[in-house]
């Protein structure tokens, strides 16, 4: 069955959870609480179940992109869009440094600037860039083919990329396939194509949500703690795969949460309409909070800033992430905004869509 439909706000609230997931990703990891927790278990043990919860945030982005690229016009100018807004959120955070932290100018910086995908500044970005060109031929092959023809190539390619978790390792020492553990372009075109699947046909339809959730859990949790046990076991065993082989955006588990997670929030389509305005308004704004929160004047600052969450009770240290990630989203969220009115008023979209109209009409 053909899922056409209009906008679901379920999957906008989505890519909203998503970045926060993302956010939640760096303050564990470039935040210190890691690192700092490994000599307290229970801190330790916390943590990491919350970093594998949000690890699944990347697949849950390539997901959506498929879920909702499916039916949408494929424009150039959304990616040009993204373009200028990376390039302008660069130019102005080196401005702010230049002014009022290192009182430096590189020429260096600035040409990256302009180069944001060359200079792989943003690795999901340009890795998403290579994805977008290939868009049209993945949504042509989920049109043309047959539901069972995508079908067997989506578990046989999964079955190959998921193995691929495993690699390099302690004895695998190579990446067969160059999946780079999921941060690679090709990782991205696959996950797209599960999401633009979910699209057309569904998915697990019958399930109620709650098993979704509990799906999700489960996973997350299997994940979890196979790295839990796999860091205890002899070396014998560890030889042969590492701790964290199951904690990769390429790891079936991790995989599956998020498709878990697209399933559940689609369904989320029938909410009160000034609920809608809200998630309508935010959620194009969430690309803004992933460019600003990694852009290294942020990204030093963010530099083991949370270590100290380590050593305070577990529901403190606890309440401190979530206020952290919560802190850092809804900051970056502000900022985006005004880039975003100030590209409403010099028509930034409109010019772009302009100049990709007049040279698809030229011959």
């Amino acid at each position: 069955m053909d899922r056409t439909q209009q906008r679901n706000y379920g999957i906008d609230l989505f890519r909203i959870v998503s970045m926060i997931m993302v956010v939640g990703l760096h303050v564990l990891g470039r935040g210190g609480v890691l690192e700092a927790a490994k000599g307290d278990f229970p801190a330790y043990a916390l943590s990491w179940w919350i970093e594998t919860a949000c690890y699944g945030a990347v697949n849950c982005f390539a997901l959506i992109s498929g879920f909702v690229g499916l039916r949408s016009r494929h424009k150039f100018s959304n990616l040009a869009y993204l373009w200028v807004q990376v390039v302008f959120t660069m130019l102005l955070m080196q401005t702010v440094d230049f002014i009022f932290v290192s009182e430096n100018f590189s020429r260096g910086k600035l040409l990256v600037s302009f180069i944001p995908i060359f200079s792989r500044y943003y690795w999901y970005f340009t890795d998403y860039a290579i994805l977008f060109l290939f868009m049209p031929m993945l949504n042509a092959a989920v049109n043309n083919l047959s539901k069972k023809t995508i079908s067997i190539m989506i578990m046989l390619v999964g079955a190959i990329f998921c193995a691929s978790a495993f690699f390099p390792g302690p004895v695998f020492k190579k990446d067969p396939f160059q999946i780079h553990s999921g941060y690679s372009a090709m990782w991205l075109a696959y996950v797209y194509l599960i999401g633009a699947f979910v699209a057309k046909y569904g998915l697990f339809e019958k399930l109620k949500s709650v098993f979704l959730l509990m799906i999700y859990l489960g996973s997350v949790t299997l994940a979890w703690g196979s790295k839990l046990l796999l860091e205890r076991l002899p070396e014998i065993v560890t030889h042969y795969i590492a701790a964290n082989s199951l904690i990769k955006y390429n790891s079936p588990l991790i995989l599956i949460s998020a498709l878990a997670l697209l399933l559940f929030f689609v369904r989320l389509n029938n909410m009160p309409r000034f609920v809608c305005g809200i998630i309508g308004f935010i959620s194009p704004l969430t690309f803004g909070v992933y460019i600003i929160h990694l852009h290294e004047l942020v990204w030093e600052w963010l530099a083991k800033r949370f270590v100290f969450l380590t050593e305070q009770p577990l529901h403190i240290m606890l309440l401190g992430i979530v206020a952290a990630i919560a802190a850092i989203f809804v900051g970056c969220l502000i900022l985006d905004c005004a880039r975003h009115y100030l590209f409403k008023l010099l028509r930034v979209r409109k010019a772009l869509n302009a100049i990709e109209n007049k040279i698809m009409r030229e011959k």
